[in-house]
């Protein structure tokens, strides 16, 4: 028959080794990647299990911590209000300027509500309303130093010093 048959047969199955050679190079390159790659993952799954280890660690000594830091919170809350108690009742006049109550929206009494959730509710829900009043406080004496940029009679510091009041009382009535 041909004589190049058999030839032929034998270029065919050795460009298939060749071919299975290189698929077999290529799957050891893919398996070497993969679990380079599978490595990695796991290194990184310790790495986030021993970070939630610490934070919660850092958080279950936080809330033993939990009294002290809103006892701390109050005590701030407690200065601003005796700082701004003072500066009501002394609202200048042009050209002499008046200091900014801005920090009667930072008193820092929001910050730690889920630390006095877990003393009580009722202590949360008092943090809230000393928050509530002293933002009430901060909008009077913007209005009362609105007015004395406008008037030439003495400003009135309206009722900030009633918000106040009832901020630093339920202050008082105490947290843990």
């Amino acid at each position: 028959m041909c004589d190049w048959l058999p030839v032929l047969n034998f270029i065919v199955q050795c460009g298939l080794f060749v071919g299975l050679t290189w698929y077999t190079f290529e799957t050891y390159k893919i398996r070497n990647a993969t679990q380079r790659s599978a490595d990695a993952a796991t290194e990184a799954a310790k790495a986030s299990l021993e970070n939630l280890r610490l934070l919660k660690e850092s958080y279950e000594e936080r809330i033993g911590q939990g009294p002290q830091i809103v006892r701390e919170a109050i005590q701030r809350a407690k200065s601003l209000i005796v700082y701004w108690k003072y500066e009501a009742t002394h609202i200048a006049q042009p050209p002499q300027g008046n200091p900014d109550p801005a920090a009667l929206n930072n008193s820092g009494l929001l910050d730690v509500l889920s630390h006095a959730r877990q003393i009580s509710p009722e202590c949360a829900k008092l943090l809230i309303e000393a928050n509530a009043a002293l933002m009430n406080a901060k909008s009077e004496l913007e209005k009362a130093y609105a007015a004395s940029r406008k008037q030439t009679f003495l400003p009135t510091p309206g009722r900030a010093p009633q918000y106040l009041e009832q901020a630093e009382a339920l202050l008082d009535k105490g947290c843990g």
